[in-house]
């Protein structure tokens, strides 16, 4: 459950605290209580397609008598029972209904428009999704980016459930990585980011074909905070990596991909 107090990608952080019950083939009901802030529809989504893919059932609610006749139903008939099952399917259809139509919306109906607008590419048998997490987001517990991350997966890689999903950290190098799986193993952001099903993390020594310039400046703001002068520096080389990935003259590494 979430009082909505909080604006930003919040209600998408804590989306993977029911989400374990949902991978163990059990209901994960996640509950945000009416608040100041309005509910963030990709959640919809999020639970729809994690039904598909896992083992369970995920169900977003801002009402409890959902629950409560969930609970009803349960108590009547048992938890792997048709009504139960009918109730969950309908109640997850009637809510990527109302994700649909924000969809089309905000998007067009478009994933094309969707992904450019969300830092992300669709290639044919993969996705990527690009940013900046440096080292410190990682390592100082006052940094809320390795939450954020950790939303974004989920909220991407079920968005693209039939695609693997690519995540490249463009101020993160190798080293970095292999200094968080030594040192952060049990550290929970990174334990998720490191063993969901279907998500691998890169980071800029994977790109085949950056030029050097681009890498070199990557590297000199690695451990700035995005703000200022570092913020136009990365922004400037985003588009260009943005640009060279799209047409192919920049790839990921053939080994790290699907």
């Amino acid at each position: 459950a979430l009082t909505r107090g909080s604006s930003g990608n919040a209600q998408y952080q804590r989306f993977h605290h029911a989400l374990g019950a949902v991978k163990g083939g059990l209901i994960g009901i996640y509950y945000l209580k009416p608040g100041k802030e309005a509910l963030r529809l990709d959640l919809f989504r999020m639970a729809y397609c994690a039904t598909k893919v896992e083992k369970g059932y995920y169900l977003i609610i801002q009402d409890l008598s959902i629950l409560k006749k969930l609970l009803i139903l349960i108590d009547k008939f048992g938890v792997s029972s048709e009504p139960v099952i009918k109730y969950m399917e309908n109640y997850n259809e009637h809510t990527n209904k109302i994700w649909k139509q924000d969809f089309d919306s905000n998007y067009k109906g478009s994933w094309q428009i969707f992904a450019d607008k969300r830092s992300t590419i669709i290639k044919d048998k993969y996705i990527i999704k690009y940013a900046g997490r440096m080292l410190r987001n990682f390592t100082d517990a006052s940094q809320r980016a390795g939450h954020i991350a950790v939303g974004e997966m989920f909220l991407t890689k079920y968005f693209f459930e039939n695609k693997h999903f690519m995540y490249l950290f463009l101020k993160m190098t190798r080293a970095e990585v292999s200094y968080l799986d030594k040192h952060k193993s049990n550290d929970k952001e990174w334990f998720l980011l490191r063993n969901e099903p279907g998500v691998t993390i890169v980071t800029i020594d994977e790109l085949i074909g950056l030029p050097p310039k681009i890498k070199a400046a990557l590297l000199e703001i690695k451990d700035n905070p995005l703000k200022g002068e570092s913020l136009t520096i990365y922004i400037d080389c985003v588009k260009k990596i943005v640009t060279l990935l799209k047409n192919g003259q920049v790839n990921i590494d053939p080994k790290y991909l699907p």
